[in-house]
């Protein structure tokens, strides 16, 4: 299988930083662009694309967080890295507010930018790797299946399921193996308000604790 090329651009309107950042993400495999400004990065990441970004903090024009404030606000699944030899207590503090994978402080050395590249590969790759398996159980959501309710209990646990799928609340369905656990969940699903939503089927021993938490 060939390799995913991740394409990553970076922002900074001082040449020489921004093409030792690219040599360090080429090595590590990184398709590079570079945008000279604020203003010429947010123009990029418009054009879309990009599966992250690596942002310089002081620049002309519209500096990094103004630049990381656009990209969370429209592109929020974008990891975002900020560069500065300017970090104060504030800046740093409102950059991980916004969301932003990590903070780069100016000067460092190889060793500190290529571990951060390889920390930001392996995001990324464990995202595409969740993606995948959800666009899979979206695919295999197939029909409905019938519920038959002969019996007076099973009657009785429809009528109280579909009166609790009127309340945005968790519902725990829990029973034997085989009694038809995930069929009601479907129908609850199907009588809810979320009903124009997606329905996923989650093997929780498939995953790992980390992945079941950013799911």
């Amino acid at each position: 299988m060939e390799q995913q090329k991740w394409k990553l651009l970076i922002v900074d309107d001082e040449p020489a930083m921004a093409w030792f950042l690219a040599d360090i993400a080429e090595s590590e495999g990184y398709e590079i662009e570079i945008a000279e400004s604020g203003d010429e990065g947010v123009s990029k990441i418009e054009q879309g694309g990009y599966h992250a970004v690596l942002t310089d903090y002081r620049m002309p024009g519209q500096n990094g967080l103004d630049l990381i404030r656009f990209t969370r606000e429209h592109y929020p699944d974008i990891p975002l890295v900020m560069i500065t030899g300017y970090a104060t207590v504030e800046n740093t503090i409102e950059a991980f507010h916004l969301g932003v994978f990590d903070l780069l402080e100016k000067p460092f050395d190889l060793a500190i930018g290529r571990a951060l590249l390889q920390r930001l590969r392996e995001t990324l790759e464990r995202q595409q790797r969740l993606l995948s398996r959800l666009t899979h159980l979206r695919q295999t959501n197939d029909a409905l299946p019938v519920i038959i309710s002969e019996s007076g209990a099973m009657q009785r646990s429809l009528r109280i399921a579909k009166t609790l799928s009127a309340h945005p609340d968790p519902l725990l369905i829990y029973g034997e193996r085989g009694c038809g656990r995930t069929t009601l969940a479907r129908w609850v699903h199907q009588w809810s308000s979320e009903v124009a939503l997606p329905l996923l089927q989650i093997e929780c021993s498939a995953f790992n604790l980390q992945e079941l938490e950013q799911l």
